[in-house]
């Protein structure tokens, strides 16, 4: 019986050994990391009527829009009817998961810490309850808990941006390039009020036949109808006139690549049509990719963390 208390006794120690080393770890992983709490605002139903789209074409280079070839017709007629620029400046290095981590978070790689296109290899400076850096979804949907939101997107790696279980609807489709349905028949149905969705082409195009091609405009063209299909959705929900949609990407390319500094890379398209959205308007500012957060924030009137970097772009009639 003694060896038999020792061996339970022995065992005792191991497992409390054991736990104190696994806290210890855990706590070394976030010393060099601010902790930042959300907080609820008050009932608005005002801005909880809203409804914000953005959808993001992955390797869409405003380069394509001088080119003669250009044939999207749902664009072009939002783009002129709504704000836009031709030169959004993403962030380097131009490749995907920096800039759309800097999209809807809001700030650079300096802060956010997504330097690649690896989720694991991102060490942020500042971390939310849920171990990431703070993003658009988790700060709309914690500080206006009644509001609906939504993410989809095509590219696994993109899931890393936000938290499982936390918003209403996050989901991975790995077609989403060729079949849209699944997002349309949640939009008629849940009408949200903030949707992101991300859909990984023309960049397959531009890896494998290469940028500014005919292929390339071709994909273009098809991602319009895609597009099309994406706006009489909303139409059907009964929501359009109290919607705002978005449009832009990560990157562009030249040849069959990206990730430098050439203005083929770096300058990407930003349109922004809908409810309260000022028409027929280029706008002159310079944007950041990371200015496009805070102004969704802006909208749902959300109070913005001051370690994002970005700001208002002015699209608003209001501004």
């Amino acid at each position: 019986m003694p060896n038999e208390k020792n061996k339970t006794l022995a065992n005792t120690i191991l497992q409390l050994l054991f736990l104190f080393l696994f806290v210890n770890m855990s706590c070394d992983n976030y010393s060099n990391a601010e902790i930042y709490y959300y907080k609820i605002l008050p009932h608005n139903l005002e801005v909880e009527n809203k409804h914000v789209f953005l959808i993001g074409l992955d390797g869409w280079g405003s380069y394509s829009f001088e080119n003669e070839n250009f044939n999207m017709p749902t664009i072009e007629e939002l783009m002129n009817n709504g704000s836009y620029t031709l030169q959004v400046l993403n962030v380097m290095p131009s490749i995907s998961l920096p800039n759309w981590s800097s999209m809807l978070m809001g700030t650079s790689p300096n802060i956010t810490g997504y330097w690649t296109n690896n989720p694991s290899k991102a060490v942020s400076k500042i971390v939310d309850i849920y171990g990431l850096f703070p993003s658009i979804f988790t700060l709309l949907k914690e500080q206006r808990p009644q509001c609906k939101v939504a993410y989809f997107y095509e590219w696994r790696e993109n899931g890393s941006l936000c938290p499982d279980n936390i918003i209403d609807t996050k989901r991975y489709i790995n077609n989403l390039s060729k079949d849209i349905s699944t997002v349309i028949n949640y939009i008629k149905i849940e009408k949200p009020n903030f949707c992101t969705i991300i859909i990984d082409e023309p960049d397959h195009v531009g890896h494998s036949i290469g940028h500014n091609t005919q292929s390339y405009y071709e994909e273009l063209n098809r991602l319009d109808g895609l597009i099309a299909q994406i706006i009489q959705s909303i139409k059907e929900a009964g929501i359009w006139d109290d919607s705002i949609i978005m449009f832009s990407s990560d990157h562009g390319g030249i040849g069959k690549g990206h990730g430098g500094s050439t203005n083929l890379e770096r300058d990407i398209p930003l349109i922004v049509f809908g409810n309260n959205i000022k028409e027929g308007t280029k706008i002159s500012e310079n944007v950041m990719i990371y200015d496009i957060a805070p102004t969704i924030a802006y909208i749902f009137e959300l109070e913005i963390p001051l370690f994002w970097e970005g700001k208002l772009i002015n699209v608003l009639n209001n501004n």
